[in-house]
């Protein structure tokens, strides 16, 4: 019977296998470089889409490019990493609730921006 009871141990210890594959400091290394490769790729998505928001800001209107920076953009640039670093079925389940969560922010702008205009038609009549 192979006793495989011992690999987890040596690992920690700063032991290899007979190849050498699996030593400590090669898995942190590969850790760190994967932490900072992913760290890299969301500051250069985060520069892009800021970017992109203040070019459709200037070109198209300042309102379209508040809507795009709203929850779509950024729901889907989330949901995104929670594929990359938990798993493409945490993110698929997550996204199945962002939309309510949407329709209840939206609602709430949506009443509070009622609430302002009609308050400050109130106030203007009555002046």
């Amino acid at each position: 019977m192979l006793d495989t009871g011992h690999v987890i141990p040596d690992l920690i210890r700063n032991r290899h296998d007979e190849f050498g594959l699996f030593t400590r400091s090669s898995i942190l290394t590969k850790l760190v470089n994967v932490f900072n490769t992913l760290i890299l790729v969301k500051i250069a998505v985060t520069i892009g889409v800021v970017i992109t928001l203040s070019l459709v800001a200037e070109r198209v209107s300042t309102s379209v490019a508040g809507v795009l920076s709203g929850y779509p953009l950024g729901a889907a640039i989330v949901l995104f990493f929670y594929g990359v670093d938990a798993s493409p079925e945490f993110a698929a389940k997550s996204a199945v609730y962002t939309m309510p969560g949407l329709i209840s922010t939206q609602s709430f702008v949506y009443l509070l921006l009622l609430r302002v205009i009609v308050t400050t038609w109130k106030n203007r009549k009555s002046q």
